[in-house]
């Protein structure tokens, strides 16, 4: 399958690797940052010349071009993260209630909602927006159900940062 990430899709998804890579190895999250952006970046010089097809080319090449908007979006959204971490979990344990327990949620969907609830509280994204980025990479990595969880909780923290006027 060819990378379906690109543009601010893809600095999400760094953000959300970085978050899930550094509280699961307990490293530095800027380190951790740094080694997924250089990664991904050969990674990317070394598919476009396998790549056949002109238009998947073009994505790749697109990326590489703008690739200091994507990486400065990523830090920029990583940075956020770091100055309102202890704020974003706040959020995020006020609004998970009921059946589910905070804690007790696998690390790749907090780091999803994190990166998410991250956005909502730093950045001028549409609420809507950040949702189904959020959605739309879920699809790739985890279950239907979650993918349900994580609109339930973020259509929550939206009402909660009064993003729905």
């Amino acid at each position: 399958m060819i990378y379906p990430f690109h543009g601010r899709r893809l600095a999400r998804v760094m953000v959300i690797e970085t978050i899930y890579n550094s509280e699961l190895l307990n490293y530095n999250l800027d380190q951790v940052f740094e080694d997924i952006a250089n990664m991904r970046k050969e990674y990317f010089k070394e598919i476009l010349n396998e790549i056949k097809k002109d238009d998947i080319k073009r994505m790749f090449l697109s990326d590489l071009e703008n690739w200091e908007k994507i990486i400065n979006f990523s830090r920029e959204l990583l940075s956020a993260y770091k100055l309102n971490k202890e704020k974003i979990e706040e959020i995020l344990k006020e609004v998970i209630t009921g059946k589910w327990d905070y804690e007790r949620i696998f690390l790749l969907e907090k780091s999803i909602l994190k990166t998410s609830v991250c956005e909502m509280m730093s950045f001028d994204t549409p609420y809507k927006v950040i949702i189904k980025e959020a959605l739309n990479i879920g699809n790739y990595f985890i279950s239907e159900q979650s993918i349900k969880f994580i609109n339930a909780v973020l259509d929550k923290v939206s009402e909660k940062l009064n993003l729905k006027v």
